[in-house]
């Protein structure tokens, strides 16, 4: 089971460019934050974090991938 609020946090995070809560989220697999989870059938963490120019935060989340 995958924990909605990891999921919550990596996607708000991501729309942020907030790199080290992203970091912290994909470190901890405990979490189960996933990278294609798409909130409400919208966009994915990764999305909004090129949407918004947050370059780190999309090769952190490309890494991952």
């Amino acid at each position: 089971m995958r924990c909605t609020k990891a999921l919550s946090a990596l996607s708000r995070a991501s729309f942020e460019g907030n790199a080290r809560a992203v970091a912290s989220l994909l470190a901890d697999e405990r979490l189960g934050a996933d990278l294609n989870h798409a909130s409400y059938g919208g966009p994915t963490p990764l999305f909004k974090a090129s949407r918004k120019g947050h370059s780190e935060v999309v090769s952190m989340l490309l890494a991952k991938q």
